[in-house]
């Protein structure tokens, strides 16, 4: 199965309500409802703004962070470390994770703009790429069916089975020619 779709962002913010102001949560919807995924960790939840329009439909979310942020979304369970930290507290048996059916990463600043009023874009530990290399590890360590990555290029292309080409619009200075980024879903066992 390979899916491949491209939104614009004015067309979902055009629905209006929590649409209009968490127009990204809209992709995560999409994908959940789509494939019935469940059982969700984020190794770079931030707020949760990816999961405001789609909590309802998710079983059991699992969040990490190494900044505990004011919630927009609630996690069932959320443990404050970056995703190395986590990988090496699951691989020692600190921390048990079952049942996981996708591991979702958006590294923070992997396009290099400084954000004036979301803090939690700009505050990076490690790189974009170091950040993607365990979210992998760990995906693979618990037997994740799926990895979700928000990134600004594609990656593992023989992997993809899912892709969501994004097209944003956001009202900080030097974004032109920069505003598609990527939600891939990945086969884990083909990474």
């Amino acid at each position: 199965m390979y899916k491949h779709i491209v939104v614009d962002q004015r067309d979902v913010q055009r629905k209006g309500g929590l649409y209009a102001k968490y127009p990204t949560s809209y992709i995560i919807k999409t994908i959940v409802n789509d494939l019935n995924i469940n059982k969700i960790l984020d190794v770079t939840f931030g707020r949760g703004r990816f999961y405001r329009l789609c909590r309802k439909y998710i079983d059991l979310l699992i969040a990490s962070d190494p900044v505990k942020r004011e919630w927009i979304t609630y996690p069932d369970r959320f443990y404050q470390m970056t995703v190395w930290q986590l990988y090496n507290h699951v691989k020692r048996g600190d921390v048990e994770l079952r049942s996981i059916e996708c591991v979702v990463v958006d590294p923070p600043n992997w396009n290099k703009t400084r954000y004036n009023k979301r803090d939690e874009y700009n505050f990076l530990i490690g790189t974009p790429e170091l950040i993607i290399e365990y979210a992998i590890k760990l995906a693979k360590l618990i037997n994740s069916k799926y990895l979700l990555l928000h990134y600004n290029e594609q990656l593992y292309h023989n992997a993809i089975l899912y892709l969501v080409e994004y097209m944003w619009f956001a009202r900080y200075l030097y974004t032109e020619n920069k505003n598609i980024s990527y939600y891939i879903l990945y086969n884990v066992d083909k990474l």
